[in-house]
């Protein structure tokens, strides 16, 4: 599994090159957040988290509120891992806050 994970890396990596070279903001919100993804298979939270931190900081910026939905759930997925239930429950709200202001503006 390693390997695939190295493999998926690598190309996330290229993917996350080129959203930058385009300035395609969404698609490198997404992409740090794909990559986050496999960080948590690694069992290596921290970096998980930076990623999505990352990725969190980018959809604030071009107001990406739907986008932030799922960050906020993987955060509080990786806060619960850690046994960090405060933090994950925190997490877990603003994205549920985030969803219905989102839908009752849309």
């Amino acid at each position: 599994m390693t390997g695939r994970l190295d493999a998926a890396l690598r190309s996330l990596g290229n993917s996350l090159k080129m959203c930058k070279e385009i300035g395609n903001r969404s698609g490198e919100g997404t992409t740090l957040s794909n990559i986050s993804q496999i960080y948590d298979a690694r069992g290596d939270y921290e970096t998980a988290l930076e990623y999505l931190g990352e990725s969190l900081q980018i959809r604030k910026e071009i107001g990406d509120r739907s986008g932030m939905i799922p960050v906020l759930y993987n955060v509080a997925s990786i806060e619960l891992k850690k046994e960090n239930v405060k933090s994950a429950f925190d997490r877990a709200i603003g994205s549920r806050y985030i969803r219905s202001y989102s839908c009752s503006n849309a």
